[in-house]
């Protein structure tokens, strides 16, 4: 017949009575994330908007790929304004027209063709005004010249000829 010791010592040096008391509780160690709760709570920021309506352009042909001149190949130069602008901005092309699917129809927008811009701050937003008006001037541009092409191409007799990549060819 085996006889129990009745007194064990815990790993921390504290002896104890088995049959009577639990062992002691180690410690545990404290977690990076256990004072989390204790810090305060970020106020929720106010973000800074405007809009740049692109007006003059709103009868632009399909062939001149408006929103493709103003995007950039994949939407490079929307990325280069945000980034630029800097503080959390971002930079969407809204409206009829611009591919942007309203969250609440699934199509759309119903206003006019426009830079959404949003930003932490209204110093980026006024950068990120300033680069969308640029890249505005810049197709504004290159659509009078499109547009002087299709003319010179056209003859009274038959209409000029524009394939699909945009560029008009002599009839």
């Amino acid at each position: 017949f085996f006889s129990l010791p009745c007194s064990r010592v815990h790993s921390s040096g504290l002896e104890y009575n088995t049959m009577a008391d639990p062992p002691p509780k180690k410690e545990r160690r404290k977690r990076k994330w256990d004072d989390v709760g204790d810090l305060p709570q970020a106020q929720p920021s106010v973000k800074e908007n405007a809009k740049v309506f692109i007006d003059g352009m709103e009868n632009a042909p399909s062939s001149f790929g408006l929103r493709d001149r103003l995007q950039g190949p994949h939407a490079q130069y929307i990325k280069h304004i945000a980034v630029t602008a800097g503080s959390a901005c971002e930079v969407v092309l809204k409206g009829v027209g611009s591919g942007h699917l309203d969250a609440s129809g699934g199509q759309d927008a119903s206003m006019r063709l426009h830079f959404d811009i949003t930003a932490n701050s209204a110093e980026a937003v006024s950068t990120a005004q300033q680069l969308c008006e640029d890249l505005l001037g810049t197709a504004k541009q290159q659509y009078k010249e499109y547009m002087q092409s299709l003319s010179t191409y056209a003859s009274p007799s038959a209409p000029a000829v524009v394939p699909h990549h945009g560029y008009p060819t002599a009839p």
